[in-house]
């Protein structure tokens, strides 16, 4: 996928994991890394990812990221993710690796932790329900 940063997608589901206690249900980091590619877009011109955005029924997916983690990607691509992230145990991925910041900028991380901040407390289906009301 042109323009895909599989590394920052990568170290933002590890970054996401890590926030949770280490480990996280995939579909909430989804919603999670969509709405810091927003805000990111927003603030700064540019997404965080790179990624591509699917409009489905529980909202936004980003599909490069949803590749990584179902392993539907490079070989390179994995084994950058296996580092990092378990394979999805019953949906939730787990931290294997403490997340590399070196990947991102300054602003990527701002973005990153403000979502995390104002929205990490809700789950899967509240931020699939919340994504719905976003213009």
């Amino acid at each position: 996928m042109e323009g895909f940063h599989f590394r920052k997608a990568t170290q933002a589901l590890a970054h996401f994991s890590l926030r949770a206690g280490g480990h996280i249900n995939y579909m909430k980091a989804l919603k999670l890394i969509w709405l810091s590619d927003r805000l990111h877009l927003m603030s700064y011109g540019r997404t965080i990812t790179g990624d591509a955005y699917y409009a489905m029924k529980l909202g936004p997916v980003a599909v490069g990221t949803k590749d990584l983690i179902k392993r539907n990607s490079s070989p390179e691509e994995n084994a950058y993710l296996a580092r990092f992230v378990s394979e999805p145990d019953e949906f939730v991925i787990r931290l294997v690796e403490q997340p590399d910041p070196d990947v991102f900028s300054r602003s990527d991380i701002k973005a990153l932790d403000t979502i995390w901040d104002f929205y990490g407390k809700f789950g899967k289906y509240d931020l699939s329900k919340k994504s719905h009301n976003f213009p």
